[in-house]
């Protein structure tokens, strides 16, 4: 089913993050890409799917002490896997986007 969103033909910035869940989408906006809107966004994750791995690349807000305390409060319902950069990829792309392929095919679903 198609996920849409109001928009608006101003020039002002956001950011989003989002996270699927089987066939379940989450995906929320914030004026900045700091560490208080991606607890914000965890929050959401816990509250709309309770357990869940996220999959993240080397953002600093991913790896700032106010994202970590914030996973420590979960207790391991919320767990991060942080891709390693493996041999061969493109070094101008992040380790998510050099794995792309691999991920899709462990969340896309095919009927």
């Amino acid at each position: 089913r198609p996920v849409t969103t109001p928009v608006s033909l101003s020039r002002k910035r956001f950011h989003s993050y989002g996270a699927l869940c089987e066939d379940d989408l989450l995906c929320n906006f914030y004026d900045k890409a700091d560490s208080d809107s991606f607890c914000d966004f965890i929050d959401e994750i816990h509250k709309k799917f309770g357990k869940a791995v996220l999959v993240l690349d080397n953002a600093s807000v991913h790896k700032s002490k106010v994202t970590m305390d914030k996973l420590d409060e979960f207790n391991g319902d919320i767990a991060v896997l942080h891709p390693a950069v493996h041999a061969g990829a493109q070094p101008d792309r992040g380790a998510v986007e050099n794995d792309k392929e691999s991920y899709c095919k462990h969340v896309v679903r095919v009927d």
